[in-house]
């Protein structure tokens, strides 16, 4: 959770979670690779225009966690497909981001 002070104590007393583990957010180079992970996996059957690079966008977003990421990536294949493109370009992923990033501003996911 983001919010350990929410957690019921009696989740916390000994016994059941002995081991709190922080996770920092990513830096500049595990950015690229979650972007690029999420935009370039054939797992998720992306189609992707070639001239597209995420290198801009992942010094854009210091300070992002991983789910930031790839909302920007999920919004930009959701632009491209509304647009009646049959591929991700740099024009939606830029428009993705400035979503995301506005959302972000409102703290709404």
């Amino acid at each position: 959770t983001n919010c350990p002070e929410a957690l019921d104590q009696a989740l916390l007393r000994p016994g059941r979670f002995d081991e709190i583990i922080t996770m920092s957010l990513p830096d500049y180079q595990q950015r690229l690779g979650i972007l690029e992970m999420y935009l370039f996996n054939p797992k998720f059957h992306r189609a992707v225009d070639p001239h597209v690079t995420v290198a801009q966008l992942a010094a854009q977003t210091d300070g992002w966690s991983p789910a930031e990421l790839e909302s920007i990536i999920n919004k930009a294949a959701i632009k491209a497909a509304r647009e009646r493109e049959t591929q991700i370009t740099q024009k939606s992923l830029q428009a993705a981001f400035e979503e995301v990033k506005s959302m972000r501003r409102m703290r709404i996911y």
